[in-house]
C-alpha cells in the first residue's frame, strides 16, 4: 500500500533493511482450491535467499486453503527479505482473491 524510503523493490519482490535493527514481518497467501488432496501449500520467508521460516497446509480437495506467516527478523543493513509461495499437489494451482489476502508487510520494530 505505500513503500517509504523505496525499501521494497516490486521488480524483485525484495525487502532491503535500511538499518540494523528488529523488523516484523506478516505474509499470507490464500490458493485456489486444488483438485486432489495430494501434497501440500507452502509459504516461505526468505532471508538473504535462505530459507528463514517455513509454514506448509496439506492440500485438501475442493477446499481452499491459506498460509500466514508472523515473525520478527533480526537484520543488518543490507540484508534481504523476501516471500516464496509454493505447492507439491502436481497441478498448476494459482492464488485466490485479490491483494487484500495476499499480502507481504513489514516494518522497524526497533534500532539496534
Amino acid at each position: 500500500d505505500y513503500n517509504i524510503g523505496a525499501d521494497f523493490s516490486v521488480a524483485a519482490n525484495t525487502f532491503t533493511a535500511p538499518s540494523n535493527g528488529i523488523y516484523h514481518f506478516d505474509a499470507m497467501v490464500m490458493w485456489e482450491s486444488p483438485a486432489s488432496s495430494t501434497g501440500f501449500l507452502a509459504i516461505t520467508i526468505r532471508v538473504n535467499n535462505s530459507n528463514y521460516t517455513t509454514v506448509r497446509t496439506p492440500a485438501v480437495a475442493g477446499r481452499n486453503a491459506s498460509n500466514t506467516v508472523s515473525i520478527d527478523i533480526d537484520l543488518n543493513v543490507g540484508d534481504q527479505v523476501s516471500v516464496l509461495a509454493f505447492q507439491t499437489t502436481g497441478v498448476t494451482l494459482g492464488l485466490f482473491g485479490s491483494s487484500l489476502v495476499n499480502k507481504f508487510t513489514g516494518r522497524l520494530v526497533m534500532l539496534r
